[in-house]
């Protein structure tokens, strides 16, 4: 979550594209997942360019979107 004054210059990202690599460099995880709150404005476009689809859950009024860790690119 980066303010408002400070998103759209690459800052969230650099810093999801990092988690991603942390993650997927652990090597035993086969997915990573977040979920938003399905609202206008809510973060699903950034989200989808990074590679994340829908997995058809909702947890607590939030849609659980996953990425695959086994693809290399992001």
């Amino acid at each position: 979550m980066i303010d408002a004054k400070h998103q759209h210059s690459g800052i969230g990202t650099a810093a999801l594209k990092l988690v991603i690599a942390h993650v997927r460099a652990k090597g035993i995880f086969e997915k990573l997942e977040l979920s938003y709150v399905p609202e206008p404005g809510c973060p699903e476009p950034f989200y989808r360019r990074l590679g994340f689809s829908a997995t058809g859950r909702i947890d607590d009024g939030e849609i659980v979107i996953a990425l695959s860790l086994r693809a290399a690119t992001v």
